[in-house]
């Protein structure tokens, strides 16, 4: 591939995520190597990643180990041997002869019969660090220099690629933050341990009270149950369920709602971001929009219609005459809406759908 090709496959890569591939099957080609990953580090979890099909099985079976802590695998290290130049480095340089074979990647590598590696590391405006390498096989020796002078004008292409990536994703984050306005739901934005970054218009009175930061930025719901079980939910030991917050001395009762945003751009760039809501239950008489309910809830088109009618005060017999359903079925549908609301007698239903309606109402007027 022509390095105008390939230079415009990056960028194209920047919109289009499944791009990156072909983008480093093309410097395998280039630089006469047997595999290239592209990954995104933060210094504090995993990287994310992406890699050609040689290491596909070796990434992942990383990526669930703690290799990527080893001080001489951090991408401070790599940027630290380079002050933008646009080089690559021969990591198996970076290292002693004892540092290599204690190196669980190294010997990784060597078990699928790879060994001399280069990589490059580029930082982006999140944080992150943007790293490239790239592999050869054992018998192929290390990277002739031409060949990897080859690759160096591509630095700065790369840089900008990336840049745009990480741009885009958290662009389009912000923008479904933004979009939670139109609900008249209050929410902020959270990276993939929990830290804030950004939030659209709070409840009266600010956020104070309702959430609050450690010293490294990660929030504090105020709850201890609470907010252990959002560190739960962030490290995906819990699947995903509303966080009832008790009442405190002057602050109300609370629901808060983790929402994962998807979509390609945020797994290599967007390093797995989050929406957290936050609702006051409270009695009124107009029933919520049941299509918030089934988005907020996860609650089926049944299940919501149903909870719906309960706002309103109506008793389970009323509702499920209303729905047209038998009270036995509705039994069993408000045996799931207490289980998805987090709920666990219809008073409190009746509650927090109440200050979902009021939500909705108030909104509709503005």
């Amino acid at each position: 591939m022509p390095l105008s090709v390939l230079i415009e496959s990056m960028y194209q890569a920047a919109l289009l995520p499944d791009r990156w591939l072909v983008v480093l099957e093309a410097l395998c080609r280039i630089s006469g190597s047997a595999s290239s990953s592209l990954l995104v580090a933060d210094g504090r979890s995993p990287p994310l990643w992406q890699t050609t099909a040689r290491t596909q099985a070796l990434m992942q079976e990383l990526s669930g180990t703690d290799a990527w802590r080893a001080p001489q695998r951090s991408a401070d290290h790599l940027l630290s041997q380079d002050s933008g130049g646009g080089r690559f480095h021969c990591v198996n340089d970076l290292m002693s002869r004892h540092e290599l074979e204690a190196d669980a990647v190294y010997r990784a590598f060597l078990r699928l019969g790879l060994s001399w590696q280069v990589g490059m590391a580029i930082p982006l405006p999140s944080g992150s660090t943007m790293i490239l390498t790239l592999e050869r096989d054992v018998g192929a020796g290390r990277h002739p220099a031409d060949q990897l002078a080859r690759l160096s004008p591509l630095w700065g292409h790369l840089a900008q690629a990336g840049r745009i990536a990480c741009g885009l994703s958290q662009a389009r984050a912000r923008g479904a933050l933004d979009g939670l306005v139109a609900f008249g739901l209050s929410a902020v934005l959270l990276d993939r341990h929990g830290r804030l970054l950004d939030s659209n218009p709070p409840p009266s009175g600010g956020w104070n009270g309702w959430i609050s930061l450690r010293a490294d930025g990660r929030i504090k719901l105020g709850d201890a149950a609470g907010d252990a079980l959002l560190e739960s939910i962030l490290r995906k030991e819990t699947g995903l369920r509303p966080i009832v917050l008790p009442a405190a001395p002057a602050r109300p009762r609370r629901v808060v709602h983790l929402i994962p945003l998807p979509g390609e751009a945020r797994e290599l760039f967007g390093g797995g971001l989050w929406l957290l809501t936050i609702h006051v239950p409270g009695a009124d008489a107009r029933a919520p929009e049941t299509h918030l309910l089934c988005t907020l809830y996860d609650l089926s088109a049944a299940e919501s219609q149903l909870a719906a009618k309960l706002a309103t005060g109506a008793t389970l017999a009323v509702a499920a005459m209303q729905c047209g359903i038998r009270l036995s079925t509705a039994r069993s549908y408000l045996e799931q809406v207490f289980h998805k609301t987090g709920c666990h007698r219809q008073a409190e239903l009746v509650a927090l759908l109440g200050g979902i309606a009021r939500m909705t109402m108030s909104n509709a007027s503005d």
